[in-house]
């Protein structure tokens, strides 16, 4: 007899009475009629039973087997296509529809069922262990049309493993990963071999690289070792070198495969201490606390690596665990304050502002008197172009906490911003009163004062700025825009110099820099910062113009011309004047 799986089920079909015999009746002799090799009489049983009852799934099963045992292997295909219809979790069904592919020589489909049978492969279903070498027949198949067909050496790497073959495994897994140098899967697997010949240092030479391209790869592998061996294995490459950060974070994936949480934190807290600059160890250590229902010690971790990260497509997804985890605080305690504020302040730093207000929201229905949570509110209402609502929770914020100076140097902002500038300068006066070290309420309200029209008072309020912050770009380019309007060019162009200097890219500190440099006839000097306040704002009709200025100074016709045309062009009427003038 052909080498098929021949485990029936009978649970759960149908017990309907005929008047002669039943479906069940039938299937049952079809059954009887197998296993004496009757498979004719058998294939006649089976049809019989399904023109009764065509859900019988075990009943195409059993006609396909008998037509694989006749040669009818096309038939066998069609009846156990039938049966993985009606239910396809049955490891044996694709068992033996893949041998009856092989037969055919489709050895692409008879792979594809090898690998699903083995996916599956309940006790329940699969009496025999499944036929490798015939496997491997398939592979070869396969590889003799494909010869660089990498997952098919992987593969036939694995099942030459199984049959503890490692010269021929060996070979197929180097030649997957010749093919493919970015192959975790083989690299693991190739440990795998390595480690059951007692080549340990190759072992964990391939281990280290499978997780170094996808630290997933250990989980994702079905051909694992057994745990306690994995893990001994690794306690001894620990214990020769503890100071190899890498050997902790592989250990702490095999034991998070296992759910051993609790050892896998302690790996990653030895990863962390070894190896604090990187931000994938905070990653996982947050997840591995996850796990362990840490949730704020998982937000704390993921924060860490944040912070680390440069690649914004990267902070992304960090900022996707953080909400994952706040969520699941939320879920454990729907009334839990600091996870709604702490949520919404990261809703509020990746720009979600609805998603934040509707945090905010819910802190002030659980605590109205919560003055934080009015504040937070506010500031991102303004972000969201709401500048009345804004304004209306900084009052509440600070009517709540009347000695809260944020909110009362937010609330100057508003209020500059709208041109109330009496009741800006209150705010900030306030501010300074309750901290008189907060060079960010001198720098605001001498902008304010500056828009007053009060000069002098503005230039004392950037100079004590930067009096407490020596570093204060934004302060010395303030102080430098109040020289420039008292034509104190010089002394402009000293605190412009400072501002760039303590990196403030700004086209206007670039115009305003060149424009001074201009007013005491450096025109060469000037069109270089004219030239970078364009190139950052391209559409900076000023710097165009007074460029063009420059230019016919320095005796540029042609290079003045295009400029006025290109202000003319942006909405500068004067510049047409100018090349009537000069341009005709």
């Amino acid at each position: 007899m052909r080498k098929i799986i021949i485990t029936m089920l009978l649970a759960g079909m149908g017990s309907i009475l005929y008047s002669q015999e039943s479906a069940e009746e039938l299937f049952k002799t079809a059954e009887s009629k197998f296993y004496t090799n009757d498979f004719k009489s058998t294939i006649e049983y089976c049809t019989k039973a399904l023109d009764m009852d065509p859900n019988i799934c075990e009943a195409y099963f059993v006609r396909g087997n008998s037509k694989y045992q006749t040669g009818d292997f096309k038939g066998a295909v069609d009846d156990y296509n039938h049966a993985i219809d009606l239910d396809p979790g049955k490891a044996g069904y694709y068992y033996n529809r893949a041998n009856a592919k092989y037969s055919l020589e489709d050895y692409f489909g008879a792979i594809d069922d090898y690998n699903r049978a083995l996916e599956l492969k309940p006790e329940t279903t699969i009496s025999d262990e499944p036929d490798y070498k015939k496997m491997i027949k398939a592979y070869d198949k396969i590889i003799d049309i494909n010869p660089d067909n990498v997952k098919a050496y992987t593969i036939r790497g694995i099942l030459n493993a199984k049959l503890l073959d490692h010269t021929a495994a060996l070979s197929d897994l180097n030649k997957a990963i010749n093919l493919d140098p970015e192959n975790a899967k083989a690299y693991y697997a190739r440990g795998n071999v390595k480690f059951n010949i007692k080549d340990y240092n190759g072992a964990v030479v391939d281990y280290n690289r499978a997780v170094e391209i996808n630290s997933s790869s250990v989980t994702k592998t079905p051909e694992l070792m057994d745990y306690a061996q994995i893990i001994e294995f690794y306690n001894k490459i620990v214990e020769q070198d503890p100071e190899d950060a890498a050997q902790y974070r592989i250990r702490g994936v095999i034991k998070c495969k296992y759910k051993d949480y609790k050892g896998a934190l302690e790996d990653y807290n030895m990863f962390v201490k070894l190896n604090p600059d990187d931000p994938y160890a905070y990653s996982a250590r947050g997840e591995v606390r996850f796990l362990l229902n840490d949730h704020y010690g998982a937000v704390k971790d993921y924060m860490i690596s944040v912070e680390m990260i440069t690649d914004n497509t990267k902070k992304d997804t960090e900022y996707g665990k953080i909400m994952k985890a706040y969520d699941k605080i939320l879920e454990i305690n729907p009334f839990d304050i600091k996870a709604y504020m702490e949520r919404g302040n990261i809703n509020y730093i990746i720009n979600n502002y609805s998603s934040a207000i509707m945090d905010y929201d819910r802190v002030i229905e659980i605590n109205p008197e919560n003055h934080n949570a009015y504040f937070c509110r506010g500031r991102t209402k303004y972000m969201s172009g709401d500048i009345e609502g804004s304004l209306q929770d900084y009052n509440k914020s600070i009517e709540l906490k009347p000695g809260f100076a944020l909110a009362y140097l937010n609330r100057g902002g508003i209020f500059t911003e709208t041109g109330h500038i009496t009741e800006a300068i209150s705010d900030y006066d306030k501010v300074i009163e309750l901290d008189p070290e907060c060079s960010v309420a001198y720098k605001e309200r001498g902008y304010a004062k500056l828009k007053s029209g009060n000069k002098k008072e503005a230039l004392e309020d950037y100079s004590q700025a930067i009096t407490l912050d020596s570093t204060y770009a934004e302060a010395y380019f303030g102080r430098g825009s109040v020289k420039y309007y008292l034509e104190d060019y010089k002394g402009a162009i000293e605190d412009y110099n400072k501002a760039i200097k303590n990196n403030y890219v700004n086209a206007t500190a670039y115009y305003n820099r060149g424009f001074s440099k201009s007013r005491l006839g450096k025109h060469k000097n000037a069109l270089k910062d004219y030239n970078k306040a364009i190139e950052l704002d391209p559409g900076y009709v000023d710097a165009y113009f007074n460029r063009g200025y420059s230019k016919h100074y320095i005796g540029d016709k042609y290079g003045a011309c295009f400029d006025w045309s290109k202000a003319g062009e942006l909405g500068y009427d004067e510049a047409y004047n100018l090349i009537k003038q000069y341009c005709q």
